[in-house]
């Protein structure tokens, strides 16, 4: 059992379903406060001049988690009950700052590192298939906010916002776990501090009417929730090594090669990287995304059939809503409609018209799957690569993107498959005028 001197304090507690700092209560069993946590009666320790005040179990019952609980709901309050927040400040790394236009930043610096006023805020936000710790509302656009106190706010959560066009920052209070304070300081940390916060979507480029470019009404924009079996984080220089001796059987060109476009293809599929990737992708096709909203807007497409969140779509060398938008154009929208066709179709449509990672073409044309056993190949990726690989080792391919963007449309019900073949179930698009 934890011994009771050794546990972090608890600073804040509920009373009457407000939270409470330690030093704005009565002494004892007088505060009548409780856990934010459990809900268990608390006795408030506050007339002492030696140790920190605190509130603690009146059964002195070890509850895990209650002083995350508490700093994390006593947060969202003070925002709750202000009208004005500082936002991080607007940072963008050197090779995408190249990539995008100068109004484009001017418009990320518009809501950089000020001081955000807002007229209304609603806490527990349900947004798509997601709650938002506080919204905060001027206007008509809101900006999210997530308080961090244990886990960060997860990646496939901030890729869902991303491409919604969402504006969402975070405020990261983990260091105030382990740590005494007045309610005044941490107020302060929480409202106007400019270090422990950052953009996790930026805002984009607004239109010349002042209003965002793309729509942000689910039903206008729907996405999938579907994301990548991946592993984030972890160290893979060992596993290069071992990997490099492993393809000795392969030509010693082709192995250097290979394990060369394994490392870049490990990178690729790192998070952190892949939403840098998003933003860039987006910026670079800001205008045809306008154009695309523009027939969302009008009823002549249904953006439901836009996946940004299949398997492997980061390979391509074009937003996801652009390439997807043309297949179905092609597919399900010209004079020549057809009820069925194949996958075949599909990647030598997709193969023809757009790009995939020169790094990916050079792994897909080492022609490895013959020159080397396919259980040791398929083992070797499942450890470098850390993806559990299917029967038969496939390599991110037009193949897998074509596949994966097809059966998501079958999961949705707008597709039905027999083998490699494809019906259409309903329509793609909700006008055939265009």
């Amino acid at each position: 059992m934890d011994n009771p001197k050794t546990r972090v304090q608890l600073p804040f507690a509920l009373k009457d379903g407000v939270i409470k700092h330690i030093d704005e209560v009565e002494n004892g069993l007088k505060c009548g406060c409780i856990c934010p946590k459990c809900k268990n009666d608390l006795i408030a320790r506050n007339k002492g001049k030696i140790r920190t005040h605190h509130f603690a179990h009146t059964d002195n019952a070890d509850c895990r988690g209650a002083v995350e609980t508490a700093i994390h709901q006593a947060a969202k309050q003070i925002i709750c009950s202000s009208t004005e927040i500082a936002t991080p400040e607007f940072k963008i790394n050197s090779r995408i700052k190249e990539e995008i236009s100068s109004s484009l930043l001017d418009s990320f610096r518009r809501y950089s590192d000020l001081n955000l006023s807002y007229e209304t805020v609603e806490e527990e936000k349900a947004v798509r298939d997601y709650r938002v710790d506080v919204a905060l509302f001027k206007n008509e656009k809101p900006i999210f906010v997530e308080i961090t106190v244990t886990h960060k706010t997860p990646k496939h959560k901030i890729l869902n916002f991303l491409d919604n066009e969402d504006l969402l920052f975070e405020i990261d209070l983990r260091k105030w776990i382990n740590k005494n304070f007045s309610k005044k300081d941490f107020k302060e940390a929480v409202l106007n501090s400019s270090d422990n916060r950052k953009w996790l979507v930026t805002p984009k480029k607004e239109s010349s009417n002042g209003t965002s470019g793309i729509s942000n009404n689910p039903s206008e924009l729907k996405v999938t929730n579907s994301f990548w079996y991946l592993k984030d984080g972890d160290d893979f220089k060992s596993d290069f090594e071992q990997a490099l001796k492993e393809c000795a059987p392969l030509k010693k060109e082709n192995a250097q090669l290979f394990l060369s476009d394994i490392e870049k293809l490990q990178k690729a599929l790192d998070l952190d990287w892949r939403i840098n990737r998003v933003k860039l992708l987006r910026a670079k096709s800001y205008k045809k995304i306008l154009e695309l909203n523009k027939l969302i807007s009008e009823n002549k497409f249904n953006a439901s059939y836009l996946k940004p969140y299949i398997s492997n779509v980061w390979i391509m060398e074009e937003h996801s809503h652009i390439w997807q938008y043309h297949l179905v154009r092609h597919f399900f929208a010209s004079d020549n409609l057809v009820d069925s066709f194949y996958l075949d179709n599909v990647i030598s449509w997709l193969s023809k018209n757009y790009s995939v990672l020169p790094f990916i073409k050079r792994l897909n044309n080492l022609n490895v799957y013959n020159q080397w056993n396919s259980k040791k190949f398929q083992q070797l990726m499942e450890r470098v690569i850390k993806i559990k690989m299917p029967s038969a080792p496939i390599l991110p391919s037009y193949f897998t993107v074509s596949a994966n963007y097809l059966n998501a449309l079958v999961k949705d019900g707008f597709l039905s498959r027999k083998l490699s073949r494809y019906t259409v179930k309903k329509p793609l698009w909700t006008s055939r005028s265009q």
